[in-house]
């Protein structure tokens, strides 16, 4: 519309022998103004736009499609210190098995078939892929659906052929959140301990 404007003042100044031109310029001064602050406005939700699509891509884990560390590190940053907090700390199962003898497109399959475990049970806002094999959710739901989650998350795990990840948790006060996540990663590691006396041949170190 603010493009026909000045087309429409232009003959306007032909039809009436300029009689009118100084409110036909007033008009298309107006009509320009518009114009530039449309394409203004324009430019600026094309810019927002575009950040807000880098700020996804560098918060986002490409393979899995979960929040990465960065965004992990940005909570904890930013995580409030009051109220209930509740961390699990995940590892997945044979990864390094499946890459030697399968090839590493079946070990992406693998991480991306945990990654869809954890979007069952948890908030995509909730859970990150903080390196290779390791994944850690926080939420803030309190101990009781906390522990219901978590028991869900584990029928899943044990629904394939073999444990398909290890997992830890530990929740309570957000202000002990170092705690809480230590606490957490430890009995993921005894969860993996278990893991590998019935599989021995799966552990790195041996």
């Amino acid at each position: 519309m603010y493009l026909v404007i000045p087309l429409l003042a232009c003959i306007v100044i032909f039809a009436t022998g300029w009689i009118l031109v100084d409110s036909i310029y007033s008009w298309m001064a107006v009509s320009l103004t518009m114009i530039y602050v449309v394409l203004q406005v324009s430019s600026e939700k094309r810019h927002q736009e575009k950040e807000k699509n880098l700020n996804i891509e560098s918060t986002t884990d490409a393979l899995t499609g979960l929040l990465n560390r960065r965004a992990y590190e940005d909570v904890l940053t930013n995580l409030e210190k009051n109220g209930h907090v509740g961390v699990v700390y995940c590892d997945v199962n044979r990864l390094k098995y499946c890459n030697d003898h399968f090839g590493h497109s079946a070990g992406d399959e693998l991480l991306k078939d945990f990654a869809g475990v954890l979007n069952q049970v948890y908030k995509k806002q909730e859970i990150f892929r903080i390196s290779g094999d390791e994944f850690v959710v926080v939420c803030a739901d309190n101990h009781e659906a906390f522990e219901e989650k978590f028991a869900t998350l584990e029928k899943l795990v044990d629904a394939f052929d073999y444990r398909i990840a290890s997992l830890g948790k530990a929740c309570g006060d957000a202000a002990n959140f170092e705690d809480i996540c230590h606490r957490a990663e430890e009995q993921m590691y005894e969860d993996k301990q278990a893991y590998y006396k019935k599989y021995p041949e799966e552990n790195r170190r041996n």
